[in-house]
């Protein structure tokens, strides 16, 4: 088994089963939907340009998952089973979570200008992540990014604003797609996964901007006796 690809499992009270491969590669897309093209409901904060990008990547990213799931009910019980090198994570939730971080997933990979800051943490993937816990790796992922920079001679920022930039972004990115699959799914489920995830992004940028992170009691050691 290739510890590149994670496995996404849904079974469904009913027992149906869907099943998908997420790997970094590009997908293989026998078709491209009208909605999945630059233009339809393009987010209000997108950088590319339909004179030379004919097609949103985040969309692409979504084609097949929506062929599968875009059917179903946002608070459908699904029993998620997520493998990723070696390691297994099973949960009992709502379609809508379980989609949510399947989608945050693909974004990080699909080439999204405004996602590509936090690639790094779809290759360290971790579903149906706390908050907290999607603070904690994106803050990491980050700075770690701006470190390395930093060793090959390149100017980096030893700070979170790129971060709290990112936040910012993807809030508008996850708003913009949920318009489009609204045109796209028969059914809730996808959309109201990535109106989850600008929540999230809305909660994570307030937590950084004002410096009252939900993290600061984790690291309380760092500071000890010195204030």
């Amino acid at each position: 088994m290739n510890n590149d690809v994670v496995h996404y499992r849904f079974e469904f009270a009913d027992g149906r089963k869907v099943a998908l491969q997420i790997s970094a590669d590009e997908p293989q897309l026998a078709e491209r939907p009208a909605w999945t093209e630059l233009g339809f409901s393009q987010c209000r904060n997108c950088p590319l340009n339909t004179a030379t990008v004919s097609h949103c990547p985040y969309a692409l990213r979504l084609v097949e998952p929506l062929r599968l799931l875009g059917g179903d009910d946002s608070f459908a019980e699904v029993t998620v089973k997520v493998l990723h090198h070696g390691r297994g994570v099973v949960v009992k939730t709502t379609l809508q979570r379980a989609l949510g971080s399947l989608m945050g997933l693909l974004g990080g990979l699909s080439g999204c200008p405004h996602t590509a800051p936090l690639k790094p943490m779809a290759f360290f993937h971790l579903p149906l992540a706390s908050l907290e816990e999607t603070l904690f790796r994106a803050a990491g992922s980050v700075l770690l990014g701006q470190y390395l920079r930093a060793r090959k001679g390149l100017p980096a920022e030893h700070s979170l604003e790129l971060l709290i930039d990112t936040m910012h972004a993807l809030r508008e990115v996850n708003s913009g797609l949920a318009e489009r699959l609204r045109g796209a799914a028969s059914h809730d489920a996808p959309s109201n996964a990535l109106v989850l995830l600008a929540v999230q992004a809305a909660e994570m940028e307030y937590s950084l901007d004002t410096f009252d992170s939900a993290l600061a009691p984790f690291f309380a050691s760092y500071w000890a006796g010195e204030e």
